[in-house]
């Protein structure tokens, strides 16, 4: 089935949105909430829309700062001044279920009040995930999901699988905390029949997937 896919920009300087995939090498036009009403007024005027089963909003669209290639996540919510609905209103909107990236989450970032989190190392600092001891993990994983399914996702995709491993020291020294922090993210999406997208995935994914 198509797939559409926007990475999200917005024309204002310093925003939270403010790359393009020209910043990345992609080119193309500004991506916002009218753009995407846009395309899916359109493609309804063409009889086209109900092809669409699912949209990606690939990066750029969550407040967040500035890390390697992307942002990183801070708050996993869509925001002003590139949108003024809500996630799950934006959805109905556009009549077509999210699929929801996340790369990494910011080490400073609205669930770490809620959540621990393990860090990059001092050379890669945008980096951080929810550790996976006591359950940490699995507990993040099920309040985001059920967050993403509540408003429109039906679909999840974790992007920088590699630079994840290798940026995060504990993932790397301490035993099974990779697999654990995966088969957190797995269970929790399991459990609500959630499909994953792991992208950028080193052969320790795939072994432990």
């Amino acid at each position: 089935a198509p797939l559409a896919r926007l990475c999200l920009t917005c024309p204002c300087p310093n925003s939270y949105y403010g790359d393009a995939w020209g910043v990345a090498g992609g080119g193309g036009q500004v991506a916002n909430e009218s753009s995407m009403i846009a395309v899916a007024d359109g493609l309804a005027q063409q009889k086209l829309l109900s092809s669409v089963k699912i949209w990606q909003l690939d990066d750029w669209w969550y407040p967040g700062e500035k890390s390697i290639y992307v942002h990183c996540v801070r708050n996993w919510t869509l925001g002003q001044p590139a949108f003024s609905r809500s996630l799950g209103a934006l959805s109905k909107r556009v009549q077509t279920p999210w699929l929801l990236y996340v790369p990494f989450f910011c080490p400073e970032n609205v669930y770490t009040s809620k959540y621990k989190f393990v860090h990059g190392a001092p050379s890669m600092p945008g980096f951080a995930e929810p550790d996976p001891a006591d359950g940490n993990a699995l507990a993040f994983y099920r309040e985001l999901f059920d967050y993403g399914i509540a408003n429109g996702m039906a679909g999840f995709e974790n992007d920088f699988l590699n630079y994840n491993l290798l940026a995060v020291p504990h993932f790397r020294t301490s035993f099974n905390a990779s697999t654990g922090w995966l088969a957190a993210m797995n269970a929790a999406a399991l459990e609500r029949r959630l499909p994953v997208q792991m992208c950028m995935a080193l052969p320790s994914d795939l072994m432990a997937s």
